[in-house]
């Protein structure tokens, strides 16, 4: 479960209800702040970002969220995702007092919003083995508590069966989460066109192609209470050609390609 290495399991939107960061992406695509109450570009040259982390933030076990949080996960981004944008694009990240934190770019950056879509407890995690924690919990290390600055807090995980998120009893935003708990279940794709005929599941979207043949068998095998709906959408092709070992030595040629 730990969000900074690839084989997290936790998709970012759902990640995002129990480790919030900076903005918070909204319905009509604009972002919208979150953990920060002000964020603006203080300079141009060299293209510097300075959040204002609001003042009522807390972790749920009722630590503010810092400067220094944000730039412990800057650190932690840098040292265990060379490929992210904190290490391609971020120069540094400095605090400038509890609640203030300076980010310089290496070029202005029009994005730049997106930079802390996570932040760290740093009073927690502080000192351990990034690559070893959260294997089966999001927790405080120290007190094997959850831990989280969001609305709802990790209350446990079954693998391959589901995840179960509860209200954080101390959230600082404007109101509690209106759930007691959401719980999120897991099936294989495969699986899909008989739990909807079963009434176990509500909808399929086709965004794989696994989920797109199951609702194709619907559609060829209708059921009673089941609509397919069918509709226009972006999509791309490519052919990616072997050109070097193993490839056609006929593909080598421009005019053939």
């Amino acid at each position: 479960l730990n969000v900074l290495v690839e084989t997290c399991a936790v998709p970012q939107l759902l990640m995002g209800q129990i480790l919030p960061g900076a903005f918070e992406v909204q319905p009509d695509a604009t972002l919208r702040p979150d953990l920060v109450s002000d964020a603006r570009i203080a300079r141009r040259q060299p293209f510097t970002v300075v959040y204002r982390i609001r003042p009522e933030a807390r972790w749920s076990d009722g630590v503010p969220v810092t400067a220094r949080d944000f730039a412990f996960t800057h650190d932690v981004l840098r040292k265990h995702r060379p490929d992210s944008i904190h290490s391609e694009r971020v120069r540094t990240v400095r605090p400038l007092d509890r609640k203030t934190v300076e980010v310089v770019l290496n070029a202005p950056w029009v994005d730049w919003r997106l930079l802390f879509d996570i932040v760290l407890p740093r009073h927690a995690v502080a000192g351990h083995d990034f690559e070893s924690l959260w294997k089966g919990g999001i927790e405080n290390p120290k007190t094997r508590q959850a831990i989280g600055s969001g609305p709802f807090l990790l209350a446990g995980w079954q693998r391959g069966r589901q995840l179960t998120l509860v209200r954080n009893p101390r959230y600082w935003g404007p109101h509690a989460a209106y759930l007691d708990r959401i719980v999120f279940r897991f099936f294989p794709p495969e699986d899909t066109a008989d739990l909807l005929r079963r009434g176990e599941i509500d909808m399929i979207d086709g965004a794989s192609p696994v989920l797109v043949a199951q609702a194709l068998e619907l559609h060829r095998q209708r059921a009673p209470g089941i609509r397919v709906d069918t509709v226009l959408g972006a999509s791309w092709e490519h052919f990616a050609i072997r050109q070097g070992p193993g490839g056609h030595p006929a593909l080598r040629k421009r005019l053939v390609r």
